[in-house]
């Protein structure tokens, strides 16, 4: 049996190359997790020279905001800059739900959690937008009349637990 791409086989939004286009063959399998990742799915990591699926990226934003704990993944950022610079197709795709966590009207909502939750230790807010967009992103169920609805029963499966939770629990929709 040939190797299938992880992502494609889960249902993780694709990046520049439309759905009808998916199930592509894997390039790679990731340094991170070591899934089989297309290239829709995962891309050489300039900064590190290793091949990355978007979930560890995702995983490694959370990591690097202080949501996720630092065991989760080796993958770091040191700012949204960094990771636009080293990701810039998937920071792209991910920009609108990026925006609305950090200066959209998510950002109130996120505040408010944040407050009522101090055990969650964002200590970036920049990242942490990044992290919960990109997040989102990977896990949007973008069917026809389903734009950007999260795709609850696939979060808790596709991301890690932190982040995972952070996402179902400020429920965007």
């Amino acid at each position: 049996m040939a190797a299938q791409c992880w992502a494609c086989k889960a249902g993780v939004s694709p990046v520049g190359v439309p759905s009808s286009a998916l199930p592509l063959d894997p390039l790679g399998t990731c340094w991170d997790c070591h899934v089989s990742a297309c290239n829709a799915h995962a891309r050489r990591d300039p900064g590190a020279g290793k091949w990355l699926c978007y979930t560890c990226v995702a995983t490694g934003l959370a990591v690097s905001a202080g949501i996720e704990d630092q065991r989760a993944s080796d993958v770091r950022f040191e700012a949204s800059d960094e990771f636009e610079v080293r990701f810039p197709e998937l920071a792209d795709a991910a920009a609108e739900l990026r925006n609305y966590w950090r200066t959209g009207p998510g950002e109130p909502v996120l505040g408010r959690y944040l407050q009522a939750h101090p055990t969650v230790g964002l200590r970036d807010w920049a990242l942490g937008s990044d992290a919960l967009g990109t997040g989102e992103f990977l896990v949007a169920d973008r069917r026809e009349g389903r734009d950007l609805e999260v795709a609850a029963s696939g979060v808790r499966d596709l991301l890690t637990p932190g982040l995972a939770s952070l996402i179902e629990e400020l429920g965007r929709g």
